[in-house]
């Protein structure tokens, strides 16, 4: 993950007790520690521009995408958070990003942008949003998964697909829905014929085989030991 700096180190360590008092600062600790009723709360007051940025250029998009805190994130682009603002060293929201689904999110926001005019915060001035490749058709999921230099043997043409045998194992819905929805099969099969379903009930996943079958997966489709989903063994190892 690239990553210019390390921010926010001083809120994340802050203590209920110790909050600034001002209301930037003070958003930018809830959004850091996930308290997001909190952050909200302040964001939604009018106290500053969503836009703001200190004097780094960082603004709460920023240290939301570096949180990898997605709900936050999600949230401040609804209330037109510019996704192509760039710190001082050059950073944008989507370069800081922790998580394939917080880059996701920050990914559609920078397809969907146009030219606006630049807007002015108590800490920094945004500038006009600046013009971004716009990435292909979806979510973004597919082109980031093939693109991933990961030194794992996964050839490209199957890492969607064992990606999102990932999520299941370590549970993780939101990106298994953001992989099924722009570029893996719900039906698709590997080696051994295990669809992303079979290895749901073998890992005994039962929310990410709900949202599976809410995409309409087959629950008759058989390995190649003959086994359905619900009558999967461990996988072969």
């Amino acid at each position: 993950m690239f990553r210019n700096m390390l921010i926010g180190l001083t809120a994340l360590f802050m203590s209920s007790a110790a909050i600034a008092g001002d209301p930037f600062d003070d958003a930018r600790y809830y959004l850091g520690v996930k308290q997001n009723t909190e952050a909200l709360r302040i964001i939604d007051s009018g106290q500053f521009d969503v836009n703001m940025q200190t004097e780094e250029g960082y603004s709460l998009l920023h240290y939301a995408a570096d949180a990898g805190n997605l709900e936050m994130v999600k949230a401040l682009l609804a209330r037109g958070a510019d996704p192509s603002l760039k710190s001082r060293s050059g950073s944008t929201p989507y370069q800081m990003a922790m998580g394939n689904m917080v880059q996701v999110e920050i990914r559609k926001a920078m397809a969907k942008a146009s030219p606006i005019a630049g807007t002015t915060g108590q800490a920094g001035t945004a500038g006009a949003l600046r013009s971004q490749p716009v990435p292909p058709a979806g979510n973004g999921m597919f082109a980031m998964v093939r693109s991933e230099k990961v030194n794992d043997g996964r050839s490209p043409a199957m890492r969607p697909f064992l990606k999102a045998k990932d999520t299941i194992w370590y549970n993780h819905p939101d990106e298994l829905v953001g992989l099924i929805e722009d570029c893996v099969g719900v039906d698709d099969q590997d080696q051994y014929g295990w669809t992303l379903l079979h290895h749901a009930a073998d890992r005994d996943r039962v929310a990410l085989a709900k949202i599976l079958l809410d995409h309409g997966a087959k629950r008759n489709i058989r390995n190649k030991d003959g086994q359905t989903a619900p009558n999967s063994l461990p996988h072969p190892r």
